[in-house]
């Protein structure tokens, strides 16, 4: 009975160990991971050459395959002013002259760029529009919104949907680029991806009727649940040895770390040892954490 009640109690204290041990590298690993990730980008960019760097940083700007792009032209969807009917109509863009033309396909195989039937003046634009709320999207809700986008002058609007999210990149950042003065514009690469995932989220927001907010605090609680799922199997695992043992890789894959996050030293468990940053002392962790040392 003696055994029987020292091995209850070492089970035990080995669940405690192992609870206490992973909420403490989840911990740990959430405040060192930010400043090893901002340190490794510091080391990769002073061993870059200067003039390499600032020649990458130059491109990541330049949008001149966007303009190209839209000088050449593509096949859209585009909405009737009057009649709201949504037809194709090769458009194209002319940056020399700052001009925005488009007309029906057959009528523009076989003619140049210059003579195409419909041309509007990208000076008179005033707005562009990219998202949800485009007319393109709100008149078709069948249309992905994060390939509509409008444009606005002070008479009307011309709305558009294109085919694929590489066309929308292109018109949409190099009307930006052309129409610097317009408001709305997205002049870069970063900037259009950000706006795009945004538009995604709400699109989803609005067709499943929850919340953004709602949307986020159940994408936590899938996140929390698997956790805890996977720190239980480990603890019902290590449970079941008559032994302490020791299980640094089971217990950072239950924390849900991934690869490439900071390695802390594997240590038995019974040494009941906690990793430390470089430039902290155990009584700082201790009085972060208010987890007692046993």
């Amino acid at each position: 009975r003696e055994l029987e009640a020292e091995r209850t109690r070492l089970h035990e204290r080995l669940r405690q160990e192992v609870e206490l041990r992973q909420r403490t590298e989840e911990d740990l690993g959430r405040l060192v991971r930010p400043q090893h990730e901002r340190n490794a980008k510091r080391l990769w960019r002073l061993a870059q050459d200067p003039a390499l760097w600032i020649l990458k940083q130059s491109l990541t700007k330049n949008v001149a395959f966007e303009v190209d792009q839209l000088r050449k032209g593509a096949e859209l969807l585009k909405v009737h002013r009057r009649t709201n009917k949504c037809e194709a109509r090769d458009v194209a863009v002319c940056p020399e002259k700052m001009q925005l033309r488009w007309g029906r396909t057959s009528c523009c195989q076989q003619r140049a760029v210059s003579s195409w039937p419909r041309i509007l003046d990208l000076y008179g634009v005033i707005q562009i529009y990219y998202g949800s709320m485009a007319r393109c999207s709100s008149l078709y809700p069948e249309l992905p919104p994060w390939r509509c986008f409008s444009l606005y002058t002070t008479c009307r609007t011309y709305d558009f949907c294109c085919p694929d999210e590489e066309t929308v990149q292109c018109f949409v950042l190099g009307l930006s680029r052309l129409c610097f003065w317009a408001s709305g514009g997205l002049p870069t690469r970063a900037r259009f991806r950000s706006a795009k995932g945004w538009c995604k989220l709400n699109s989803y927001c609005f067709n499943e009727q929850v919340s953004l907010c709602r949307l986020f605090c159940q994408a936590v609680e899938r996140v929390v649940a698997q956790r805890r799922q996977a720190a239980e199997r480990v603890v019902a695992q290590c449970s079941q040895e008559p032994f302490l043992s020791d299980r640094p890789t089971e217990l950072r894959n239950a924390a849900g770390e991934h690869e490439g996050a900071p390695s802390f030293p594997e240590q038995p468990m019974s040494s009941r040892v906690i990793p430390l940053r470089p430039e902290e002392t155990v009584s700082e962790v201790v009085r972060r954490f208010h987890t007692p040392m046993i």
